[in-house]
């Protein structure tokens, strides 16, 4: 169960293709400090009373101090904060390797990597393994949850997508090695034939003979 005093947040892989946290690290601090913000403004607005009954003079009452020691407690905060946040930073920083994989558009990619089919199946086989690498530390390496101090956070659905998206990925590559190969044995089938039936003709002159001997 996760302790009251954690604060949930999930993994995933954002549209700008870099790893991150939902909600992100900024937003997290953003938020915290925005209580000593709001706290400034209410200290400031402690002096504004309005009565229609009776007339307060409140040109003598000042919360100036109160308002410096939030400021510096907003500096002592932040310090606070970076420091605890270090642990999530050291958390992407460790699987930023994934991006590699997880940035390439399945179908844009395959065709990029070999527009005319002239890469060698070695040089398939060096990016499907590296897709299997990737995929193997998202699948069997990275935990589910994670408690990293303060935080528990859940990698449940971005273990989800990236398995799909890697799947989806190897499983391109493969179709377009078939494709191509089922082009060239056709390829082969067509020269082949065309060998057959040259074969088969009855040279009428020395020089279609020679040539029939040369072919």
């Amino acid at each position: 169960n996760v302790s009251k005093f954690t604060f949930s947040i999930d993994l995933l892989f954002s549209k700008e293709n870099e790893l991150t946290f939902q909600p992100s690290i900024p937003k997290f601090k953003e938020d915290l400090l925005s209580l000593l913000i709001d706290l400034e403004k209410c200290v400031n607005d402690l002096p504004i009373i309005k009565s229609a009954l009776f007339e307060v003079d409140t040109s003598t009452v000042s919360f100036d101090d109160c308002t410096e020691v939030i400021k510096l407690e907003e500096a002592n905060l932040q310090a606070i904060l970076d420091e605890l946040f270090q642990v999530l930073e050291q958390f992407l920083s460790e699987r930023k390797s994934l991006k590699t994989v997880l940035s390439l558009k399945p179908d844009e990619y395959t065709h990029d990597f070999d527009p005319n089919g002239t890469k060698t199946l070695n040089e398939y086989k060096k990016q499907l393994n590296e897709f299997n690498r990737i995929l193997n530390i998202v699948q069997n390496e990275l935990a589910p949850t994670y408690k990293l101090d303060l935080f528990f956070v859940s990698c449940v659905q971005f273990k989800e997508n990236a398995i799909t998206h890697i799947k989806t990925l190897i499983q391109n590559f493969l179709m377009q090695v078939k494709r191509y190969a089922l082009q060239e044995l056709d390829q082969l089938k067509n020269e082949f034939d065309t060998i057959v039936v040259d074969l088969k003709k009855v040279p009428e002159t020395p020089e279609e003979l020679a040539a029939m001997k040369k072919y």
